[in-house]
């Protein structure tokens, strides 16, 4: 499993069997690796030898501290689930600390960990408490999602209960970007394991959660992988018509969640102020902007949080961009017969709604447009 952080630093962790024989659980071991830019550091062991009956996750901060959680089977029988608990291990490129229990409990399951760093700068763990109930000699599973501080094990907080899985915790260096909220939690739910619900947790411990799928037919989700933009959350996940099928009837599933944008910012590059411009080029700066012949009006912003520029001369809608350039500019050429004053206004539009505008007052002297 890989995890990144806000500098592009990654890092990459992952699980060996020694006998490559899945029923045998206490020969498994963790291994890490960081990538520098260049290339992957040596393979490190995280810990060996050890129960590891969950796919191992991770989170790393912008100091390279990055933190490993996990379920450990305690009595290394798999048919036996209640003394399955939450480990972790706090790691960096040159520092390994050793297992640390999170959960301590011989009574119900703790699995499906996932770890990342808040906004508020701290490592959080989310995972799945399950009770059982005994019905015809089968145990059944009533799952509670819960997450908390990893090194705060008395601050608990429960987020939902039901029928859940493949929870997962979306990193805080995106989801900064926008909203008051401390890191949002991912997961499949529902009577019939076919709905996908998302949970903002705010700074203050407040839980907003949404659904924002359900299928069709109660086909059931599973496999369900999630990511942060700077415009919205996004998942994809696999629709089965039940979770025993072998892999057929199956279908590959992308949904997106909209009103994510955070307020555009745009920003005329060109022309500056107080600059002459003469036949798209600048001159010299000056008491005014002043533009002699056709001008290549140029406007930055984040591409990734905007879905249009609009340009406008004199309050008259010019032109519409959908794309940026190769150096992700927006750029359109005014090239009218215009004198004496005019003014350039831009607009830019995110994929909420939200509209930004910059303007510039410019002084322009090209009454024969067509000899340049």
């Amino acid at each position: 499993v890989l995890s990144t952080n806000s500098n592009g630093d990654i890092v990459l962790v992952w699980f060996s069997d020694s006998d490559n024989n899945y029923k045998t659980i206490d020969d498994r071991t963790l291994y890490y690796s960081f990538w520098d830019g260049n290339a992957w550091s040596n393979p490190q062991a995280l810990a060996e030898d050890q129960q590891i009956v969950s796919s191992p996750k991770v989170a790393i901060n912008d100091e390279l501290e990055s933190y490993c959680v996990f379920s450990l089977d305690l009595d290394n029988n798999i048919s036996t689930a209640r003394d399955q608990n939450i480990f972790f291990v706090e790691f960096s490129p040159d520092y390994v600390s050793g297992l640390n229990q999170f959960t301590d409990d011989s009574e119900y399951q703790h699995t499906s960990p996932s770890v990342i760093f808040g906004k508020d700068g701290q490592p959080y763990v989310i995972w799945v408490k399950n009770k059982f109930n005994i019905k015809n000699n089968v145990e059944i599973y009533d799952a509670t999602l819960y997450y908390g501080e990893l090194f705060e094990k008395t601050n608990i907080k429960k987020i939902c209960n039901g029928s859940i899985s493949d929870p997962v915790g979306l990193n805080s260096y995106g989801s900064s970007t926008i909203g008051d909220f401390n890191f949002a939690v991912g997961w499949c739910g529902g009577n019939f394991s076919n709905e996908l619900y998302l949970a903002e947790v705010s700074l203050d411990h407040d839980i907003d959660i949404k659904k924002i799928y359900s299928t069709s037919g109660n086909r059931k989700l599973s496999e369900a992988y999630w990511n942060f933009d700077l415009k919205s959350y996004s998942a994809i996940f696999i629709e089965r018509q039940n979770l025993l099928n072998n892999g057929k009837n199956c279908r590959l599933s992308f949904v997106r969640l909209p009103g994510y944008a955070p307020p555009p910012n745009p920003v005329i590059i060109k022309p500056k102020y107080n600059y002459i411009y003469f036949r798209d080029h600048e001159i010299m700066l000056w008491k005014m902007t002043f533009i002699i012949g056709k001008l290549t009006i140029e406007v930055v912003d984040d591409p990734y949080a905007i879905d249009k520029v609009e340009f406008y001369i004199d309050g008259l809608h010019r032109c519409t961009l959908d794309r940026p350039n190769e150096e992700g500019i927006y750029s359109w050429t005014l090239n009218d017969r215009l004198l004496f004053g005019h003014i350039i206004k831009i607009k830019s539009y995110g994929s909420g709604g939200p509209v930004a505008e910059d303007s510039r007052m410019i002084f322009v002297l090209n009454p024969f447009p067509n000899l340049q």
